[in-house]
């Protein structure tokens, strides 16, 4: 589901304007996710391999934020965790 940043009304994907509060979509578009805790860490590996997000937010049933993760600073554990490329000289 995509939804307006201000206001959380959900939007039609080629909206460029949220219908409920005028606020320009731009390129900026929230994307929610419902998934179990054992498939929580793989939906993250997928989203850092797509490569198209800012920020990672985990939040419980409830709407508590549980965890809020920076993408540049998760795509550093991303790597490390595959391995750094390696380059020969």
């Amino acid at each position: 589901m995509v939804s307006c940043e201000k206001c959380h009304t959900e939007l039609p994907e080629t909206a460029r304007y949220c219908p409920s509060c005028g606020k320009s979509v731009g390129m900026t578009l929230i994307e929610e996710f419902e998934v179990t805790s054992d498939e929580l860490v793989k939906r993250i590996k997928e989203i850092l391999d797509e490569g198209n997000a800012t920020r990672i937010i985990v939040e419980n049933e409830q709407g508590k934020t549980l965890l809020e993760i920076p993408v540049t600073i998760g795509l550093v554990g991303h790597y490390l965790h595959r391995g750094l490329p390696r380059w020969e000289l």
